[in-house]
């Protein structure tokens, strides 16, 4: 059963227990890996939180509306991933560096409706671990988050189409920098 704390200040608190079978996929750690949802759209938040709610290592500790709701949820609440709707940046070139101001040890993984590869890159030259795409599937969904919070889990795969994925490194590499 999840439980919602609300609040006034665009977030809210998700106290989540899990009543799925435990999932073998699932890479071996000590604890959850912690996640902030922030997306502006209220079913889109609640659809990715059940899907999540059924892997015993993934639980949403709060989520967010807006990005001053999602600041208030990084300070307030420790987390290792925040899953962020892209268009939540729009309008601002200081987002993600004012995010990983407050929240420096934050993985932070952006889905975006379409990618292209020089919006892909600078995202990552931001500090962003992840950029997914919004229509992804639940089951490649989880395993991106996997992957993000595990980089070296052998199974993972890719959370972008090759072409992007491959141009995100090659600019990233020591040579490219």
């Amino acid at each position: 059963m999840d439980h919602l704390l609300e609040s006034k200040n665009g977030f809210s608190a998700a106290a989540m227990t899990n009543h799925a079978e435990p999932n073998s996929t699932a890479p071996a750690t000590g604890s959850p890996t912690r996640i902030i949802l922030a997306d502006s759209q209220a079913i889109y938040r609640v659809g990715i939180r059940k899907i999540l709610a059924l892997e015993d290592d993934l639980r949403v500790v709060a989520q967010a509306e807006n990005l001053q709701g999602l600041y208030a949820a990084v300070q307030r609440f420790p987390t290792d991933i925040v899953l962020l709707e892209g268009s939540l940046l729009a309008g601002t070139s200081n987002g993600i560096p004012d995010l990983l101001r407050k929240a420096p040890d934050v993985k932070l993984a952006v889905q975006v409706v379409e990618s292209d590869e020089a919006t892909t890159v600078e995202l990552y030259r931001k500090g962003v671990r992840g950029v997914i795409p919004r229509s992804i599937s639940p089951d490649l969904l989880v395993k991106c988050i996997r992957k993000i919070a595990h980089p070296g889990h052998a199974e993972q795969g890719n959370c972008l189409p090759d072409r992007h994925h491959r141009a995100g490194h090659q600019e990233l590499s020591p040579q490219g920098l």
